[in-house]
């Protein structure tokens, strides 16, 4: 049943005022569960490391904003959410993130030895433990919820599978299903700011028909894309904060202008009156809430979920046919069931969950043209949709209409953009590029073969092989949507190489080889003018690089044989065992990871940000 309420529209400028000293934010980039691990030890090296101005207190109270993608917002937003209790019980960030520890402290003991050390042990609460949901028995569970829930529509997959897999067990989650996913609880800011600027629009709604972050969090920046109803499938940049979530910028054709963001909670709903009213009137059929913006921010999942259900749906049509009553299906629903059942085999069989199965790693272009195709031929699109409606400038009107929303990594797998689209004036940045290219020579070991994500943020596609070049786009143009992606000037053709030079010198530590040490770079760079983002040019933006890579200054230090012997056949050129392609685990078919996976990737990610203290002071104070 549809609701009324009364929302506050937040048009541009939507960031803050320039603060007289820059502010430091944070972004942790998309790559699922290597993603979600390598965050998981970044999160809590942030809270154990001092700030290096006020060395009274941890580093992450230096920190103004967070701003996650995909993977990463699947530890970014239980963090920021993190209820005072779950259960009934008290819970503490120890509960949920790891102890840092040297390299030679760590063993691989009994899964039950609750040791911080053991990096076979994860505990109850652990963020770790997100990865390992994604299993064979899980998506089984999955498979059956979903068959009961026949009248869900396939939108709505990704999105329950989130909540359930990620949230549910840090209390985040909790919704019912009528014809569509009916989340409980809103999210905000806090409950002073709800009983002042929400309730008294609002009366029926209360503080507690909301989460809240955790008391002195950052601002939350979840990233994602509105997808754009056209042939070629531009994104438009999407961000979700406890205030407001909406598009600062336009599409790349101009064709659609989002103006600002509205509440948060009034996102995905339709507009009931007067455009540029405020408040304004909107109606809506369910609670916007943190599975949404979670499970868009990773969305690109959605096809691999549905791929993976195919064959449970089959094994419970397989059991139909011989034993129904292991399936509790009473007899008189049997007939009913076999339809519901065949219908899904064929919906989980559509030809686009193929396409995606059949490419590896897609690029953020190949991601978009999967979705388009998705969004034009399939009978039974997966990826999520809501209404949508921008904000109306004065005096013009605004309409309602239904997109589909991709994963934040499909145009800018950084954060940087969602970043600096949510804030104004110059500003410092730690990125954790959690990425699954693992840094390489071009041919003649003349140059360095990156992340596409770095190059499409100084106006470059991917490393052309066959040019031995990174191509440039040249600027910005309409008929090529991803070169919207840039946001730092590189005329002068010295930031981006720059940064390859920078990273390179790192990572090899004065020698030849990749992987010496660790890869990292710091970077003073202006922006461009963007309209995707709405991003002013000229703006000043001091960045600190951390780019998921091979460190054997830390791997040389482990002295657990067990550990050393998964390292081993993990990056032999045949990779195996449980740390098989360690550190850069793949996106799509590592997507459940055990405990000891998860943690070596935490610890070696936390190790790396403690031993970077010196160069975060230096960002600190430029």
């Amino acid at each position: 049943m549809s609701q009324t309420y009364h929302i506050t529209p937040y048009p541009d400028p939507i960031g803050e005022r320039p603060p007289t000293t820059p502010v430091l934010g944070v972004c942790f980039s998309g790559g699922g569960s290597r993603s979600l691990s390598c965050t998981l030890g970044q999160l809590s090296a942030l809270l154990t490391l001092a700030d290096p101005l006020t060395p009274s207190q941890p580093l992450i109270k230096r920190v103004a904003y967070v701003s996650s993608v995909s993977g990463g917002s699947w530890a970014a937003v239980p963090f920021t959410y993190l209820p005072p209790s779950i259960g009934g019980k008290p819970v503490a960030d120890t509960d949920i993130l790891i102890s840092p520890q040297p390299p030679n402290a760590l063993i691989s003991g009994s899964p039950s030895s609750a040791s911080p050390a053991n990096v076979s042990y994860l505990a109850p609460l652990s963020l770790g433990r997100v990865p390992g949901n994604f299993n064979d028995f899980n998506i089984a569970k999955f498979a059956w919820t979903w068959m009961v829930h026949y009248h869900l529509d396939w939108s709505w997959l990704w999105i329950t599978a989130v909540g359930e897999f990620v949230l549910k067990g840090f209390g985040l989650y909790q919704a019912g299903t009528q014809t569509r996913l009916t989340p409980s609880t809103y999210f905000s800011l806090s409950d002073d700011y709800i009983a002042a600027h929400i309730l008294p629009a609002n009366p029926s709604l209360t503080t507690s028909d909301f989460y809240k972050p955790r008391a002195g969090r950052p601002t939350l920046i979840v990233n994602f894309n509105l997808l754009q109803d056209k042939a070629e499938a531009p994104q438009v940049p999407v961000q979700a904060t406890p205030v407001s979530t909406g598009l600062p910028g336009a599409s790349p054709d101009g064709a659609l202008v989002g103006g600002g963001a509205c509440e948060s909670l009034g996102f995905g709903t339709t507009l009931a009156g007067d455009a540029t009213a405020n408040p304004l009137s909107v109606t809506q059929a369910g609670r916007y809430s943190l599975c949404d913006i979670t499970g868009c921010s990773s969305a690109f999942f959605a096809q691999w979920l549905q791929q993976h259900l195919s064959p449970h749906f089959r094994a419970m049509e397989d059991e139909l046919a011989v034993s129904p009553e292991k399936l509790a299906v009473a007899p008189a629903d049997i007939a009913q069931t076999k339809i519901r059942l065949r219908s899904l085999i064929e919906q989980a069989d559509a030809p686009r969950a193929r396409a995606l199965a059949d490419s590896s790693l897609p690029s953020p272009k190949t991601k978009a043209e999967v979705y388009a195709l998705a969004a034009r031929n399939a009978p039974f699109p997966v990826i999520p949709q809501y209404d949508y409606w921008p904000i109306a400038p004065k005096g013009q009107p605004s309409s309602t209409q239904n997109y589909g929303f991709t994963d934040g990594g499909t145009f800018d797998n950084t954060g940087l953009l969602g970043l600096l689209a949510r804030t104004l004036g110059d500003i410092k940045a730690i990125a954790f590029v959690n990425c699954e290219q693992p840094l390489a020579f071009t041919p003649g070991n003349t140059d360095l073969i990156v992340d596409e994500q770095l190059a499409l943020l100084f106006g470059y596609g991917a490393y052309d092989s066959a040019k031995n070049t990174y191509p440039s786009y040249g600027g910005m143009s309409p008929t090529q949507p991803m070169s919207y992606v840039q946001i730092f000037d590189d005329s002068q053709g010295g930031g981006f190489s720059g940064l390859r030079q920078a990273l390179r010198q790192a990572s090899c530590a004065g020698g030849s080889t990749l992987g010496a040490d660790i890869a990292w770079a710091r970077q003073s760079l202006v922006t461009v003018a963007n309209p995707v983002a709405a991003l002013d040019a000229g703006r000043k933006v001091d960045v600190l690089w951390v780019y998921n890579n091979r460190v054997d200054r830390w791997q040389s230090q482990i002295l657990d044989r067990t550990l050393k012997a998964d390292l081993k056949s993990g990056q032999a050129s045949d990779p195996s065992g449980p740390l098989a392609n360690f550190p850069n685990y793949s996106t799509a078919s590592q997507l459940s990871l055990d405990a000891e996976a998860v943690n070596m990737l935490a610890q070696l990610s936390a190790w790396t940000v403690g031993q970077l203290s010196n160069e975060i002071a230096a960002l600190m104070n430029a």
